[in-house]
């Protein structure tokens, strides 16, 4: 079934059920829960697709200014984060073994957690009060921000 998000709706996919065929227009967000199927969907531009309860996101490629959520319960596996892209994990989110590439933005908000990011030249990672992120490597020119609160471990700068 075809279904287009608009600006300020979410649809959420629970359990037994399929996003497939859908768009999810900016300011929309598509929210996947643990046993949904996540099909062909196009993202524009400003879009939101959030992971929650035990869904994993692995993979797969992101539309240019896709912002992806790692909510509570939720986590986003191995995507790489290019230009123009977002990757939020909120409080009880995860994301592990993330690539930020240039001009890609990473955001670990209280509660959330990140491990093994590799943060290339041009791309910015940050952690805000109660957040945390561990065995992380920054390359030269990239920008890691811990702002007061915010908890990193294991960080390497190479040049």
């Amino acid at each position: 079934m075809f279904t287009l998000i608009s600006g300020g709706e979410t649809v959420v996919v629970s359990s037994g059920s399929t996003a497939d065929g859908d768009t999810v227009l900016a300011g929309g967000t598509l929210e996947l829960l643990s046993g949904a199927t996540l099909g062909a969907v196009t993202f524009s531009s400003g879009s939101t697709l959030e992971v929650a309860s035990g869904y994993v996101l692995s993979g797969g490629t992101l539309a240019t200014g896709e912002i992806v959520q790692a909510g509570p319960g939720g986590s986003a596996v191995g995507q790489s984060i290019s230009a123009t892209q977002t990757l939020a994990v909120l409080s009880g989110g995860t994301a592990k073994a993330v690539t930020l590439q240039s001009g890609g933005t990473l955001t670990v908000q209280a509660g959330g957690s990140a491990l093994s990011l590799t943060v290339a030249s041009g791309a910015v990672a940050s952690v805000t009060s109660g957040g945390y992120w561990s065995s992380t490597v920054v390359s030269s020119a990239g920008q890691d921000v811990v702002l007061a609160g915010g908890v990193v471990t294991s960080t390497i700068i190479s040049n």
